[in-house]
């Protein structure tokens, strides 16, 4: 699926995009629910309304998946393992 594809579909069970980082009680709520389901996608660097790309500061990429890592670990029980991806578009980084 293309990222052009990707951006214009509906947030629901299984997709959620977010402009920035959430705040760890937002983050762990949606993770978890995701878990308890059928499993899902969170999108950050993607704003929701309007729905573009406004990606994240590549330099900051390390330290966003090791604070992600590490509050899903802290928040979530039993133990949630993730998977990150992160990608280019543009010059801008969506993680």
């Amino acid at each position: 699926m293309s990222i052009n594809e990707l951006i214009n579909q509906s947030e629901g069970r299984r997709l959620e995009f977010k402009g920035e980082l959430p705040t760890n009680s937002d983050l762990a709520k949606t993770v978890v629910a995701f878990a308890n389901d059928a499993g899902g996608e969170i999108y950050i660097g993607i704003n929701d309304n309007p729905r573009q790309i406004i990606g994240l500061s590549e330099e900051e990429l390390p330290r966003i998946e090791e604070q992600i890592s590490n509050l899903i670990y802290d928040r979530c029980y039993p133990i949630i393992l993730p998977g990150s991806l992160f990608f280019n578009y543009r010059g801008q980084t969506p993680y």
